[in-house]
């Protein structure tokens, strides 16, 4: 599996490739065969080379699977015109820099791996090796991007944010390549440009993207036409350009350079000089110079007088959902039509797109509707780069547009002229996406895959490259049969049916999903969804896969909605009805009042989310009319909470029977270490039956979905340990308590209760499904570098001695054992002690929480849990709206699904919590939250946590002394006079708030 880079220069991937190769062996006993060497290679064009400096993983999630290639051809090369640049890679700053002396490539970019520090010193040797490289660098988090660039000695040429499409590091590259041709003076004088002047890295990053995507696509329009090869290649070289400012001052000298070849220009409000109108001033300057300079100006802030626009002026504020789809009409009106409509008497006519069917209209059209629709004929000639031809007919008009005829014959002469003075190239591409059923993971759709998407991607890669089928005899590890519906098909489902109003936002869910209900999907994607419905009978799941869901350091786990289809009818309108709903629904999801808060507690707006969708078969196997997996899972390769002989960094594991609803949830579940997965759970017999699983959750396969009462709850059944005892799932899964002897024995084979423990796989070691689970997070852990969760599902036979693991989901976790911060306890004042853990989550010190919401401990019902929900969901959006950090305390577990095992609440309703601390439920020894979503976006969001054994270890008394702010039924919110001071250790796991 070595990357080659370039012209056989290896990147130190091999070293990585040998690390993995050695932790299989040592794990599994066998070493995985030699993988064949692959290359990530494009051809040679005026553009020559770029360069990415990347880990591994963020080059695969760049890369996704050879599809930058495709990315790079279609843009640079969209009919072979031209040739494409090379794409090559190196993981390390000097491994960049003997790439850089030995290929002198044109553009380097930097990807989101090293520190600032590096970065900088990186830059500036590169720039040594050769000065007129471009060095740029690309990340994901626009605050850390801003500080980088605050600190810039001029070493980085530019700065950009990363959406996760691989189509907009495309974009920055043709931006680039643009701006390196500018500079060269490597272009044509009847170019046009673009002018953009914008200081915000997070929005112009998003602009440039936008506009060459508006570009590329007005590029594929008129490519599309048969002309010769020397017409197609001018018209690409003819493309628009844009003009990059990051200040006023650069602004005005472009607009004074390129002013005579401006398309449009889109500007900020504010310059950075405090002028506040800065914006309306160029706009007014550049309509009394150029009235047929349109001018967009965007802001966070509204205009208070819209009349005050100068002419040709337009306005619309940042934070406006109609963002995009503003600016992107702006530009489609400035770049020009690529169809023409020639009417006649004010009456629509024939629909025009190219220049044979310009030429044929011309022969029946009268003369007089030419000379009418004369100016929109040009503008869709200059928008198609025929500007030679264009000016033909402008001279033609200015000579003879008082006789129509006349004017009419010639440009028919003019154009048979132009048409036969090259060979003409008929040769065309038709391409469908199709979807069969041998088909493991593939994708309706050019845009980006989404989080869960590419995850699973590149699992499937690992597993297919190292994970041999002769390495674990019995088991069988693989991906579900799944299709992806690309990020562009939820943008062309937006545009088309108009739903990013203004009033997106203040819409309750249910009418918000209403209306995305009432929409269509586009036509292009129907007929693969009905050949894929066709051919698929067994029960699906669809899933979003948001281009910031489940991204490193975005905390966006479980945030949108899921739903199981019982995909049972024999009718396939039926099901395909059902997919269809579905698929909308989930994009609704994007909007709803969950996602929002989410996103209140980012840098992220509504804006850049972008979503895929996953339609992925569901693991298990039919019991009557019921559909579940004799195992569901999650499994961490770092083990936050551990004890007993496991450490840290040897991970934990949680099974249940059926689906993983109880795990992802923080239900009931069984817990063991990969590396000891016969080393009982702690606490005693007692504790183990007590907590053990009394119930599964299973696909009931009759479910019928209302229009719009879809929810994944509906399609659920809720079984007892009889019914899949009756159903065969016990007999790899329980172990049998005999009173007598008071000892736990796995199977079933005595009579007593049932303990789902995975005693026949774990202890009897009947299957290898604790190596290949270890196996599986080690290997992934190495090739992500860092640390992962996975979430799967096995299917076992009867016998226990044959499953198949489908992994369903990975994701990065974030390590927060850094252990920066030192605790000794016995340093400490006592009474100086709010509350300490020596359980605690997180590293670092929070000095800015002046807020405390608790749960009021003498009255607590637990019975009243889910009123408590609606409580503190309200403290936590007020707090948010007025940006205030909070620390959140209350009894049980935080996100468990079960009511009677602590609070259920979801993330969204507490994501302002700064601090979480569980303090012990009265009666009940609960392992701490295990919930996956709930975890991963506690850890991603650096939310400390402590874990409180005993009640008395928080000082209730000057907790209710406090100044109180509100008081509910249930919970209060009280504010300190002095910030509370938050020290956790990662190391040790200790954690202690102090009083001031």
């Amino acid at each position: 599996m070595h990357a080659v880079c370039g012209d056989g220069y290896e990147s130190d991937m091999g070293n990585r490739d040998h690390e993995i190769r050695k932790t299989i062996s040592d794990i599994i006993g066998i070493e995985p065969k030699q993988a064949t060497s692959s290359e990530t290679a494009l051809d040679r064009s005026f553009l020559r080379e770029v360069l990415f400096v990347a880990s591994d993983f963020n080059f695969f999630q760049i890369e996704e699977e050879g599809r930058l290639y495709r990315l790079f051809n279609e843009s640079f090369s969209p009919h072979g015109q031209m040739n494409t640049p090379k794409v090559s890679h190196v993981e390390s700053p000097q491994d960049a820099m003997e790439y850089s002396k030995l290929k002198k490539p044109e553009i380097i970019l930097i990807f989101n791996s090293l520190s600032n520090k590096d970065i900088h010193e990186t830059a500036s040797q590169l720039k040594k090796v050769n000065t007129d490289v471009l060095v740029v660098f690309i990340g994901v988090d626009p605050i850390e991007i801003q500080k980088l660039k605050k600190e810039d000695d001029d070493s980085l040429d530019w700065f950009f944010t990363w959406d996760g499409d691989g189509r907009s590091l495309v974009h920055i590259v043709r931006f680039l390549a643009d701006d390196l041709s500018i500079k060269n003076k490597r272009f044509r004088e009847n170019c046009k440009y673009i002018l953009l002047i914008e200081d915000s890295v997070t929005y112009y990053s998003r602009y440039v993207s936008m506009i060459y995507k508006e570009i590329t696509e007005q590029e594929r329009d008129i490519l599309r036409e048969d002309v010769t090869r020397e017409q197609l290649e001018t018209r690409l070289a003819r493309r628009p350009k844009l003009l990059l400012a990051e200040d006023f001052d650069k602004g005005e000298k472009l607009y004074q350079q390129y002013k005579d070849k401006l398309l449009c220009v889109i500007t900020d409000m504010h310059d950075n000089k405090g002028n506040t109108r800065a914006g309306l001033e160029l706009a007014d300057r550049i309509s009394r110079d150029h009235n047929d300079i349109k001018v967009l100006i965007q802001s966070s802030e509204n205009i208070a007088d819209k009349e005050s626009l100068p002419q040709d002026a337009e306005f619309v504020a940042k934070n406006a959902p109609s963002l995009v789809s503003r600016t992107r009409k702006f530009l489609r009106e400035n770049l020009g039509p690529t169809v023409l409509e020639i009417t006649s008497n004010g009456a629509p006519g024939v629909k025009i797109t190219g220049l044979m069917e310009l030429e044929n209209t011309f022969v029946d059209t009268e003369p007089k509707d030419i000379l009418d629709n004369f100016f929109e004929i040009l503008e869709w000639l200059n928008a198609r780069r025929e500007y030679e031809l264009a000016s033909v007919f402008y001279e033609i008009y200015q000579e003879l547009h008082n006789k129509p005829a006349k004017m009419r014959e010639r440009l028919l002469d003019t154009l048979e002229d132009y048409r036969y003075t090259a060979f003409r190239c008929t040769i065309s591409d038709y391409k469908r996406d199709t979807f069969g059923p041998h088909i493991g993971l593939c994708r309706i759709g050019g845009g980006a895959l989404g989080g869960k998407a590419r995850g699973l991607a590149f699992i499937s890669k690992i597993i297919s490259s190292y994970l041999e089928e002769h390495m674990l005899p019995g088991l069988t590890i693989t991906v579900p049969r799944t299709m992806v519906l690309s990020t562009e098909v939820f943008d062309r489902f937006l545009e088309q049916n108009d739903l990013l109003r203004e009033d997106i936002l203040e819409l309750p869910d249910e009418r918000l999903a209403a209306k995305f209900m009432k929409a269509e999907l586009p036509t292009t994607v129907l007929g693969d969804l009905r050949s894929f419905v066709r051919q698929t009978r067994t029960p699906l799941i669809v899933r979003s896969s948001g281009v910031l869901e489940d991204a490193l350091l975005q905390p966006f786990a479980g945030v949108y909605s899921s739903l199981l289809l019982p995909n049972e009818s024999w009718e396939t309108n039926l099901r395909f009805q059902d997919i269809y709903n579905a698929i909308k629904y989930v994009y609704a999801s994007t909007f709803f009042r969950e996602a929002r808060t989410y996103l209140k507690s980012t840098t992220r707006q509504l804006g850049d989310e972008k979503m895929a969708v996953i339609i992925q078969e569901v693991v298990g196997k039919r019991h009557e009319d019921q559909f579940y997996p004799t195992i569901s899972g999650v499994a961490r390769s770092i083990n936050h909470y551990p004890s007993g002989c496991c450490p840290p960094e040897e991970g934990v594991v949680y099974l249940a029977l059926g689906l993983g609803k109880s795990i992802v949830e923080g239900g009931l579940a069984y817990r063991f270490c990969p590396a000891h997965p016969k080393s009982s759970p702690p606490g005693n017999t007692d504790d183990l039956l007590k907590n053990s699983q009394k119930h599964l959750y299973a696909l009931h396969l009759e479910t019928i979905y209302k229009m719009i009462d879809l929810d994944e709850e509906k399609t659920l059944s809720k079984l007892d340990l009889k019914t899949a005892e009756r159903h065969g799932e016990l007999r790899c899964t329980a172990s049998t308590y005999v009173p007598q002897s008071e000892r736990l024995y796995p199977g079933i084979s005595y009579d007593g209760p049932r303990v789902i423990d995975f005693g026949p796989i774990l202890a009897h070691g009947s299957l290898p499904l604790a190596k290949g689970i270890r196996a599986l997070l080690r290997i992934t852990e190495l090739a992500l570098g860092s640390p992962v969760e996975i979430e799967f599902a096995v299917n076992v036979e009867r016998k226990c001695r044959k499953a198949e693991m489908y992994v369903l989901q990975v994701r990065r976790l974030v390590n927060v054992t850094h252990g920066s911060t030192d605790i000794e306890l016995q340093d400490i004042e006592k009474d100086k002690i709010l509350c300490y853990s020596d359980r605690a989550l997180g590293d670092g010190v929070k000095q800015d929480i002046t807020d405390i919401v608790y749960v009021m401990s003498d009255t607590f019902d637990i019975s009243k849990s889910p009123m408590m929900v609606r409580e503190v969901r309200d403290i936590n959006n007020k707090l948010m709206d007025k940006e205030r950090p909070f620390l959140l305390i209350g009894p049980g577990r935080w996100g468990s699904s079960d009511s009677w095992m602590g609070i259920p609440v979801n993330w969204s309703d507490i994501v302002g919590a700064s601090v979480i601390v569980e303090t012990p439920l009265s009666g009940r020894s609960i392992e701490p939250s295990q919930g996956s979503h709930f975890f991963h976006d506690m850890v991603s969001s650096d939310t400390g946590y402590l874990l409180l054994e005993k009640k008395e270890m928080i000082d209730w008394k000057w907790l209710e002394g406090q100044e109180l702010v509100e008081e509910k039924d249930h919970v209060r919110h009280v504010r300190v006079k002095e910030p509370l001071e938050v020290r956790l250790d990662g190391r040790s796991g200790k954690g202690v708030i102090f009083k001031k």
